[in-house]
């Protein structure tokens, strides 16, 4: 359910992929940017926040990487609603308690595993110590080009929308990620704040490939 994820950059490419519009929230955050063809380098971005070179920047922080992964979401959130009203929106009505495991296993460092779905209780062990998370619809990703050691490809825009009269559905994005060993393929089902926690974190639905 984690995608180990403040942000001082806003890059949008909401309607149109050939508008690169890059829009800096904190002027100090200018100096740490590099940005080439108007491709913005988050990992910069990502590595000066880690070493607090930006010392006025909210936490927790909106952008971050892993090795080879950088992930980033927009300064303000789009919705702020309570844990049950986003379980019943988004249509994860395990929300509660696996926001309940997620959080022992932070509070005991330990990696909080990918796991399928909870099929009996879904009410949470104990009560949570917040009832309000704020939400994003979007996450951006990026990772370094294939073939060209040191060079960044263009963020990529992963998607979680949920169900409106234009998609009865949702518009939920699907990923490949490698959470130890192996690929699993997931859906992307919901980017959240919980409020109290110094986290950003995601939910997740698991694929299982089967043979015909």
């Amino acid at each position: 359910m984690h995608l180990p994820v403040e942000d001082e950059l806003d890059f949008d490419q909401e309607n149109n992929n050939q508008d690169n519009n890059i829009e800096l929230d904190i002027p100090s955050l200018s100096e740490h940017m590099d940005i080439s063809q108007q491709t913005v380098n988050y990992f910069v971005v990502a590595e000066a926040l880690s070493h607090d070179c930006i010392p006025n920047a909210s936490k927790p922080y909106h952008t971050f990487s892993s090795f080879t992964t950088v992930f980033h979401i927009a300064n303000k959130s789009s919705l702020g609603m309570t844990v049950d009203e986003a379980a019943m929106l988004f249509g994860v009505p395990d929300l509660c308690p696996a926001i309940w495991e997620f959080l022992q296993h932070v509070q005991n460092n330990m990696n909080y595993d990918v796991l399928g779905d909870r099929t009996q209780n879904f009410n949470c062990p104990l009560a949570l110590l917040f009832d309000h998370i704020q939400v994003w619809y979007k996450l951006h990703v990026q990772q370094f080009l294939y073939y060209i050691d040191e060079r960044v490809d263009a963020p990529q825009t992963l998607r979680a929308f949920p169900p409106s009269p234009h998609q009865p559905h949702g518009l939920y994005d699907t990923v490949v990620i490698s959470p130890g060993c192996g690929y699993i393929v997931v859906q992307l089902k919901l980017v959240f704040h919980p409020m109290n926690a110094n986290s950003l974190t995601a939910y997740i639905q698991c694929f299982y490939i089967i043979s015909q």
